[in-house]
């Protein structure tokens, strides 16, 4: 896996920030739109193996965009809990200091499509930085309270020492 992306390091998280929206406007039909919320998680690289695009901005970070869920908009309100998880919740889930290996590619936001509009592209994202997709479910990997990861359920230093070996 490690071979086939772009960007492959170990880092610490630093934090979390909100990040792009994603309008996709419904049509006449379907009456409502969607909107989708991402959230910017920060990490501050300890290693890095591979970057094919210069990802690392000029302070060693890397910037990954997550998924914070999406809501119909132009529908009545159900009174039902929100579907969108808020920004806190995420550095709750995973705090500052947690190690974390990455192995991503840049992220691709259609902002050009047909129906589509994109809110706040580099929001949470220097501008000296590329935005990375999280989204895969093998992007990041965590240590859990045994110390493995979620890779063959390897610790980060075996998945470190591998990647040592392959690059």
């Amino acid at each position: 896996m490690a071979r086939d992306r772009a960007v492959v390091a170990s880092g610490k998280v630093v934090g979390f920030t909100d990040g792009y929206e994603v309008l996709e406007r419904g049509s006449d039909q379907e009456g409502y739109d969607i909107r989708d919320y991402s959230v910017v998680m920060q990490v501050e690289v300890t290693h890095l193996w591979k970057d094919d695009g210069s990802a690392a901005d000029d302070d060693g970070y890397l910037y990954l965009a997550l998924s914070r869920g999406a809501e119909q908009e132009g529908v009545p309100d159900d009174g039902g809990p929100s579907t969108v998880t808020p920004v806190a919740e995420f550095a709750k889930a995973i705090p500052a200091g947690t190690p974390v290996v990455v192995m991503a590619g840049p992220m691709f936001i259609p902002d050009k499509a047909p129906g589509i509009d994109v809110i706040g592209l580099r929001r949470g994202v220097p501008s000296d930085a590329v935005l990375l997709s999280g989204w895969h479910p093998q992007a990041l990997s965590f240590p859990d309270a045994a110390g493995t990861t979620s890779w063959r359920r390897r610790s980060l230093q075996q998945v470190e020492a591998e990647l040592d070996g392959q690059f």
